[in-house]
């Protein structure tokens, strides 16, 4: 069986899915697939959790600023409408690239 960890795609799901509801031993299926017996009782045991075999989506990385900060950027964009990026980079002190201080600006629908 293979140790590496990685994803299943939907149609490997939907074999398993299919294989041990048409009678097949969960160690056959791993067998067939190269997977670990417990990785295919595990995705049968989750079918109804995934109405599509499709994985959810990931939680993303953590943000590098805190909303006390997020408020001193909007705060600065709204009372200089006409600075530039890179006086808006200076202005609220903080060392933050320019696509954060883009994406806090975005999210505030907050446009050039």
């Amino acid at each position: 069986a293979e140790t590496t960890r990685r994803e299943l795609s939907p149609a490997t799901r939907g074999y398993i899915i299919g294989a041990l509801e048409a009678g097949a031993s969960a160690a056959q299926v791993a067998t067939s697939k190269s997977l670990k017996p417990d990785t295919v009782r595990l995705t049968y045991r989750k079918r109804d959790d995934k109405p599509h075999q499709e994985s959810r989506p990931r939680s993303g990385g953590l943000k590098s600023y805190s909303i006390r900060d997020e408020r001193r950027v909007v705060r600065f964009v709204r009372a200089n409408p006409k600075a530039t990026w890179k006086s808006t980079m200076a202005g609220p002190n903080l060392d933050f690239s320019k696509r954060t201080y883009q994406s806090i600006c975005e999210a505030y629908n907050i446009t050039n």
